[in-house]
């Protein structure tokens, strides 16, 4: 085998360079190599490879498959697919061009190596069988002998030019008796059963066309498969034979004119109107079998030949005879002499003497039994075939399914003459078939069969496969079914449509009945008939079920729907009428010109233009839903929502539109809008109002502040005509908690919402003032503050500040005693349950032990008491190295409700925190 050339059609560089490498293992050649459909398509017609590589997907979709398609139909070039191995569906399109191989990617280097081996190596096979096939061929057609090669079912598979010269045309794949002999049947002297067991066998044929005589040599051809065809040789011998032929011709000539004798003649003598002698002509034995001699020694021999239902026909023609009165052949059957039966004509002509009297009469007896079963059977094939046609009228003039079932079992019936027949119907997505329809069925029979599952074994060939089944004999398939049903033969035939079987006609009998080729075809014939009717009329009714479904759901939408076809409306349905005003009778000749005119102006030239453009079936600048208005039947203008589309029927485009009333929607959308803009403009004056309210809240708290700061002023210049140590410390305490009040209104002030304090911020403003009014050294006090990001209502903000003074104030002015050095803490955080805790204490001297700090005739803790209380929160002091007390109260809003709706004495408060 030479080096093998191998095109590769692939985009992918580095697949293509990986196979070429692999190729060069094998000593193959890359004759070229295509990235494109183009590509590969003219190097494959230039160069001719020996094999073709070829990506599935070389340039898009399936482009690769159908290039490969291509090229192997124009110049035969075996073709090996590049292929993903997850790509099933590429996978399944590939298989139907049926190429040698496929390669998966990514590649496998054995893989490769070992598809593309196989494929150029089955090539050369093939091709080393053409070149054997070919010289046989040729010695086949240079012999002078006839040949011919016939498959074991008899068909030609070959005929050499000598024996289709003689046969006088091609006959392959035609029944060898027919072509050779013209017989209906395998020859009787056919040796294939020989030749099958592998004999070759010699013997002689004499051809009935021309009379000449072969020797046939018969030899078995056993194929790859195993099966074995017969290869006959015959040489024409008749020139050998003509010398024994010819002393035999007169011998044949007679035993022929004997054999295929028809007619002889009998002569009846009559006297006195009676039947005296019969002689019958030496052709009698050639048709009834019996001689001249036998019949004269038994006279009655005649009459007892007749067939005992012909005899009364028979002896009315001999005394009509004898009466002298004009008689027409007569046609009879007969007993023959090797016990078959015969039809013969009977012709008599009567002879008359001088006065009209019967003296004989002369009969021509003619065999015409071949022409009577002719006519037979033409009867019968015609019965058949009227039978079917009574189904097929059935089955186009049937309306319902019960009507068709019944009227095709009585015609099957009478087709076959059997006793019962029922129809199974399949029921697909169950699998199963039910008894529809019966007749003549014994009632066990229906009631143990009447539902079959297909997925059981004995139903498969029937309802899967399709394949009918006929028995003669029941008792040999189902003894037991058989005995108890009293069923002798069954045809079991499918029923049809589209390759499809709907269901299956079953036929009973209670006696044997061998099926006749011709009554099989027939009955499948009537299958497929019975079949495609049932499916037909399923659909017919799955379609009228469905038609009357949606007109029903058109009719009684609340929905108006129309469709406008070839330029008028042609329906509209109750919804559509409702909506409208405008009734069918109205709409009758309206185009969609006219339909345009119940539509506003305003609307008007844009809905004209989307019903031409979707009559039209275009896409560009379609809108499928808009609103539109129109003008109702009685003037009223309506809002309504329109959604159309093109359909394409089978006659061309049409538009079908629904329409929704939205008249209301569209009022209270615009009822909305108007109220909508009177909220805005009612917004914008209470945004007004609100900042005008904040600048003068702003300007109250700036106010008290500046009050606040008034008064401690005050209290300033009392304090510097106060003497009494005692009542200028008191001065200083209420003059810091005044400064304590008016920070928070300092810082509302400052702040952008007038209701929260940002505690924090306050806390270090009023360390600040605190250290100020105590005159501290910040060097020898230090302050810890760590406040988490909590901003307090006013009402909160005032008593927390305030707590803070008090505590902060006992701090600096007890804890450090003696310039003593320390630290002061201050904590505010977020706690659990919506909680707020702080913390207030100093690392100095601690509070006094035996001093209550709840009962105390200090007017601080009095005041951190009553605060405390305000807040609605709790106080404790935690022993530690110094003083420490921890303050928790409800969060802001929860704690302003709690309060505003509490029992308040808010008031009692004020006069404590002046007092």
């Amino acid at each position: 085998m030479s080096t093998a050339r191998i095109l590769i059609a692939a985009r992918d560089p580095a697949l293509v360079a990986k196979l070429q490498a692999l190729l060069k293992i094998l000593d193959y050649t890359t004759a070229g190599v295509a990235a494109s459909a183009s590509d590969a398509r003219r190097l494959a017609e230039s160069l001719k490879p020996d094999l073709m590589l070829i990506d599935v997907r070389l340039e898009e979709a399936w482009q690769g498959i159908q290039t490969a398609d291509a090229i192997h139909k124009q110049w035969q070039i075996p073709i090996i697919f590049l292929i993903d191995s997850a790509d099933i569906e590429a996978l399944q399109k590939a298989k139907v061009i049926e190429p040698v191989g496929f390669i998966r990617t990514p590649l496998d280097d054995n893989e490769v190596l070992a598809t593309v081996k196989l494929a150029l190596d089955k090539q050369w096979i093939e091709r080393q069988l053409q070149e054997s096939e070919q010289k046989y061929r040729s010695m086949m057609e240079a012999m002078s002998d006839l040949v011919y090669i016939c498959s074991p079912d008899y068909r030609i598979e070959y005929m050499n030019p000598a024996m289709i010269r003689k046969v006088g045309r091609d006959a392959v794949g035609e029944p060898c008796h027919r072509v050779f002999f013209e017989l209906m049947q395998v020859c009787p002297w056919c040796v294939m059963q020989q030749v099958q067991h592998g004999q070759s066998v010699h013997h002689e044929i004499t051809n009935p066309r021309d009379g000449r005589i072969y020797r046939a040599a018969s030899m078995p051809i056993t194929h790859a498969d195993n099966t074995v065809s017969k290869m006959a040789i015959l040489t024409d011998i008749t020139e050998r034979r003509q010398a024994e032929l010819a002393l035999k011709e007169s011998e044949v000539r007679y035993r022929r004119l004997v054999e295929s004798a028809t007619d002889y003649i009998y002569t009846v003598k009559v006297e006195n109107g009676r039947v005296v002698s019969t002689s019958h002509g030496p052709a009698c034995v050639a048709v009834t079998g019996y001689t001249s001699a036998e019949y004269d020694a038994d006279p009655n021999l005649w009459f007892k030949m007749v067939c005992e239902d012909d005899r009364k026909l028979v002896l009315h023609q001999a005394e009509q005879l004898l009466k002298g009165e004009t008689i027409q052949p007569l046609e009879h059957r007969i007993t023959h002499k090797n016990g078959k039966i015969r039809w013969l004509r009977n012709t008599p002509v009567p002879h008359q003497d001088g006065a009209g009297r019967l003296v004989s009469y002369d009969g021509l007896v003619t065999d015409i039994t071949d022409r009577k079963l002719a006519e037979l059977q033409i009867k019968e094939h015609a019965r058949k075939l009227e039978i079917v046609n009574k189904v097929i009228v059935a089955v186009n003039r049937a309306t319902d399914l019960t009507t068709l079932l019944d009227e095709v079992l009585n015609a099957s019936l009478n087709l076959v003459q059997f006793k019962g027949a029922g129809i199974y119907i399949v029921d697909a997505q169950s699998a199963t078939a039910t008894l529809v329809s019966v007749q003549g069925l014994p009632t066990d029979y229906v009631r143990s069969l009447k539902r079959l599952h297909l997925n059981e074994p004995q139903y498969q060939a029937l309802y899967v496969q399709g394949q009918g089944a006929f028995t003669d004999d029941y008792t040999r398939v189902a003894p037991e079914w058989a005995r108890k049903w009293n069923i002798r033969s069954m045809a079991c035939i499918p029923l049809t449509a589209k390759d499809t079987v709907v269901g299956a006609l079953i036929l009973v009998h209670d006696a044997p009945h061998a099926f006749s080729s011709e009554e099989q075809d027939l009955l499948v014939v009537v299958g497929r008939q019975i079949g495609t009717a049932i499916d037909k009329m399923r659909s017919e009714l799955a379609l009228r079920e469905s038609e009357d479904r949606y007109r029903t759901i058109s009719e009684q939408s609340l929905v108006g729907i129309h469709m406008i076809k070839d330029g008028k409306l042609v329906f509209i349905n109750d919804g559509w009428t409702k909506i409208t005003g405008y009734t069918r009778d109205d709409i009758n000749a309206w185009g969609f010109e006219e339909f345009g005119r119940i539509v506003e102006p305003v609307d008007r030239a844009f809905f004209l233009d989307q019903i031409r453009k979707k009559q039209l079936g275009l896409t560009d600048g379609i809108v499928p839903v808009h609103d539109f208005r129109f003008l109702s039947k009685t003037g009223e203008t309506k809002w309504v929502l329109l959604h159309s589309r093109s359909v394409q029927f089978a006659d061309g485009h049409a538009v079908v539109g629904v329409v929704i009333d939205i008249t209301d929607r569209k009022m209270a959308v615009q009822a909305l809008e108007a109220a909508n803009r009177q909220l805005r403009s009612r917004e914008q004056e209470l945004i007004s109002a609100n900042r005008d309210k904040e600048v003068l809240l702003k300007e109250i708290h700036h106010r008290v502040k500046n009050n606040l700061q008034v008064i401690s002023s005050l209290l300033k210049l009392q304090l510097g005509h106060v003497q009494d140590r005692q009542a200028a410390a008191v001065i200083r305490e209420c003059q810091n908690r005044i400064r304590s009040i008016a920070i928070v209104h300092e810082k509302l002030y400052q702040s952008q919402s007038l209701a929260e304090v940002d505690i924090g911020n306050y806390i270090q403003s009023l360390i600040s003032h605190l250290f100020r009014m105590f005159l501290v050294d910040p060097g020898s006090v230090t302050m810890d503050v760590a406040v988490d990001n909590v901003a307090l209502h006013i009402d909160q903000a005032i008593p927390c500040s305030l707590i803070i003074n008090e505590l902060v104030s006992n701090s600096l002015k007890y804890a450090f005693p003696d310039n003593r050095r320390g630290a002061i803490r201050i904590r505010l955080q977020a706690a659990a349950n919506d909680l707020y805790r702080l913390e207030v204490g100093d690392n100095g001297v601690g509070f006094p032990p035996k001093v209550d700090f709840r009962n105390t005739a200090s007017l601080g803790l009095q005041l951190v008491m009553t605060f405390v209380e305000q807040l609605g929160g709790s106080i404790e002091r935690i022993p530690c190295s110094g003083t420490m007390f921890v303050v928790t109260f409800p969060a802001g809003k929860k704690a302003v409700a709690e309060r505003a709706h509490g029992e308040s004495n808010s008031a009692s408060q004020d006069e404590n925190l002046v007092s």
